[in-house]
């Protein structure tokens, strides 16, 4: 209550591996209590927990860290549906952005690939119909 969430928080989002780990094993300490799920939500800290939780880990510190915060999610289980809705909704959101990049990239190799194509075709149609005329 007296500001140390919001710090916590600060942790999860952008800390070192180390402080991410205790950052979110203090949040999930914290969520067991009504009144603390309901601060840890009203600053903002579930969307920080879901980055954290669905983050690609380095496989040694960032892995407990994110054990850490799927484990805070739990305890942060009891909230309401909208809550859960809001929280579905800023995870798909960092999803996206994340892969929109990616997508955009397949998406250009593949109309390459398919232009490519139409122009091979075109080409080789050119070239029998050469023949054909001779």
């Amino acid at each position: 209550k007296a500001g140390g969430v919001a710090p916590l928080i600060g942790l999860v989002r952008g800390g070192s591996a180390a402080q991410k780990q205790w950052g979110a094993h203090a949040l999930r300490l914290l969520a067991s209590t009504a009144e603390h799920r309901q601060l840890i939500v009203d600053t903002r800290g579930v969307p920080p927990l879901v980055e954290l939780a669905a983050a690609a880990g380095d496989g040694g510190g960032e892995q407990l860290a994110q054990e850490e915060a799927r484990g805070a999610l739990r305890c942060l289980n009891p909230l309401t549906r909208a809550q859960l809705s809001v929280i579905a909704a800023v995870a798909i959101a960092s999803l996206t952005i994340t892969l929109l990049p990616l997508m955009a990239r397949l998406l250009l190799a593949a109309a390459c690939v398919w232009l490519g194509c139409l122009g091979l075709q075109e080409l080789n149609l050119r070239q029998l119909k050469r023949r054909h005329a001779k």
